[in-house]
């Protein structure tokens, strides 16, 4: 799997009796109970909307600094109202998505490798954007860049552990 797959699992949940739950807006709202067949349709959506709008996104906002956000305006309509659509007569779920299942999901999807490199990544970009802070022309992004990469840099720490313990009891389970 990769790091697309990661971030794609973190909207889904398995209940006790295997069936899945579907959180369109991830722990901030409801979820909804999918058949197998929804689950890869939305998985093969959301997977292309993040290869897609993410690196346009962050080539925008290098290319047109703070201005390119203003993509934000056409890609979220656009995953929500796709969304809206596959979910048309679907059943809500009592589940509930926690910050555990959505980091256990990522770390296991993206495994171990996937996680160190984005650990790399991450700190890479956080001391980029440490350095950009220190130039007047790029303050806003600098301060914006160490934040997001920042965060990333903490939930890449958190994923690894999550892939080191999904190796351990795939292990045990030989």
């Amino acid at each position: 799997m990769g790091y697309f797959d990661g971030l794609t699992s973190t909207s889904f949940k398995k209940t006790e009796e295997g069936k899945t739950v579907f959180f369109p807006n991830g722990k901030l709202g409801s979820g909804y109970l999918i058949s197998e067949e929804q689950e890869f349709k939305i998985r093969r959506f959301i997977k292309g909307y993040y290869m897609i709008s993410l690196p346009l996104t962050v080539i925008a906002v290098i290319i047109f600094k703070i201005y390119a956000l203003f993509l934000l305006v056409i890609e979220m309509p656009l995953y929500y109202i796709t969304i809206k659509k596959m979910l048309r007569n679907t059943e809500k779920s009592k589940e509930k998505l926690t910050m555990k299942d959505t980091v256990g999901n990522m770390g296991k999807s993206m495994g171990l490798a996937v996680s160190i490199l984005m650990f790399i990544l991450s700190l890479l970009m956080t001391g980029l954007g440490v350095l950009c802070i220190t130039l007047p022309e790029t303050k806003i992004i600098g301060i914006i860049g160490t934040l997001f990469f920042g965060l990333g840099l903490v939930e890449s720490i958190f994923l690894i552990r999550a892939a080191i313990k999904n190796k351990k009891n795939n292990l045990e389970t030989k």
